[in-house]
């Protein structure tokens, strides 16, 4: 059983280098290519998973068919997991139920519960950051690391470059990071079936040197 995953892209390559100053430099005339290709990805999807000689047997329930299209041309074919069983000798021992919504715009998993026949116990709750939407999944407007960051449409970072020995900007992109639209759609916290929880903070990817080049600290 397979996936087939189909998507159009293009790459843009432009030459640069880094000068004496630490400031990146590109001809004037940089060369661009641009190419696209559908790539396939077939994914097998498991189905259970078997422990001998225990006769145990761990079952992955599908259910609904994914709705985030998003632009991904076969996100149909990706099924909702909805349940996790625990079989032995095909009587069902105790199983888990999937609780999904799409409120940070994509499939987002909410609440994971175990239950045995008619028992139950409390579910495990999922809480994301929802101040900021996520954008479509092939957004160009991400930071150096690939992290949204809401800038500009396109992938050419700004630089600065030497023309006839004066500096020039180059106006592309602003790929530095936004701490605030990085966490779009975040996990934020997890809350246990005792009532306890596990909150988490982030921070910013960052980075201390162009090539050789130390940076000056901010501030």
């Amino acid at each position: 059983d397979t996936m087939t995953l189909q998507r159009d892209y293009e790459i843009t390559e432009v030459g640069y280098y880094a000068d004496d100053c630490g400031l990146v430099e590109i001809s004037t005339d940089p060369l661009t290519q641009s190419r696209s290709t559908s790539p396939e990805i077939n994914t097998p999807r498991i189905r259970s998973i078997s422990s001998f000689p225990s006769g145990r047997v761990l079952e992955f329930v599908p259910g609904a068919a994914r709705t985030d299209d998003d632009g991904l041309t076969s996100m149909t074919n990706f099924d909702v997991l909805d349940k996790i069983s625990l079989k032995r000798s095909g009587s069902e021992l105790k199983y888990y139920d999937l609780m999904h919504d799409y409120s940070t715009g994509r499939l987002t998993l909410k609440e994971l519960q175990e239950k045995s026949g008619s028992t139950s116990i409390p579910a495990y709750e999922f809480s994301y950051d929802l101040t900021h939407s996520l954008p479509p999944i092939n957004s160009k407007k991400v930071d150096h690391w690939n992290y949204y960051n809401s800038s500009t449409n396109s992938l050419l970072p700004m630089h600065l470059y030497i023309n006839g020995g004066v500096p020039v900007f180059f106006e592309g992109s602003n790929r530095e990071p936004s701490l605030a639209h990085t966490q779009a759609g975040i996990l934020t916290k997890v809350t246990y079936p005792t009532g306890g929880y596990t909150a988490y903070d982030y921070e910013l990817n960052d980075y201390a040197f162009i090539n050789d080049k130390t940076l000056p600290e901010a501030g």
